[in-house]
């Protein structure tokens, strides 16, 4: 279902190729995250940045040096909503496990 060919691909056999491939996966992925905001966070979840972010946000958090802090804040920066995906889920999870329910 969300591996296809496109119709102009179709009458094309030919020339298929990884990066047509490629370029049609990616767009089926935009089209999916545009449906569905569900979706925009797994796709992320999927880039190969993402454990790299993930770390860089609990270095942050786990840093008690300021200099420290404004040099990874500044690095996850500049991996924009990534960034900002990552550290909410960080902390949307501390969160809860601070505030679980206690079980009697």
């Amino acid at each position: 279902m969300f591996w296809f060919k496109s119709k102009k691909k179709k009458q094309e056999e030919d020339t298929w190729n990884l990066h047509d491939f490629v370029n049609d996966v990616d767009n089926t992925m935009q089209q999916q995250a545009n449906e569905s905001p569900r979706l925009q966070h797994v796709h992320a979840k999927l880039d190969p940045k993402w454990k790299n972010i993930n770390e860089l946000v609990m270095k942050a958090i786990a840093t008690t040096d300021d200099d420290h802090f404004t040099l990874l804040c500044s690095d996850l920066l500049k991996h924009n909503d990534l960034a900002l995906r990552a550290a909410l889920e960080i902390g949307r999870s501390l969160y809860h496990t601070k505030n679980k329910p206690e079980k009697d």
